[in-house]
């Protein structure tokens, strides 16, 4: 990774920490917060290190974790964010690369 997005993704984490760390403070809601917090930041760090795409996934992961506690950990959100995520998982998935055609025929 260059050395400049290196250092712009660590100053937009910082600022985002410091943003939600005293939103959470003001509101005096540290749950499910902190949740959205940390899926920001990690959602982030995927963008601009491309070494760190599966912290996307995590980051994602920990916001769908925030939105299930808002609604109060109901079964049918978690089911239906599951299956949301299986589909994306499915469309997003790179295909394998396929073999180069060889003409094995003599001229």
């Amino acid at each position: 990774m260059h050395p400049y997005h290196r250092e712009k993704a660590g100053k937009l984490s910082a600022g985002i920490w410091l943003i939600g760390i005293g939103l959470l403070l003001a509101s005096r809601s540290f749950w499910p917060g902190i949740l959205f917090l940390a899926g920001a930041t990690a959602l982030i760090g995927a963008y601009f290190d491309p070494e760190r795409r599966g912290s996307a996934r995590a980051g994602i992961v920990l916001i769908l974790l925030g939105l299930w506690s808002i609604m109060r950990f109901s079964v049918p959100f978690l089911l239906v964010a599951i299956g949301v995520g299986m589909i994306l998982s499915a469309i997003s998935a790179v295909a394998p690369a396929r073999k180069p055609y060889v003409d094995q025929t003599l001229d």
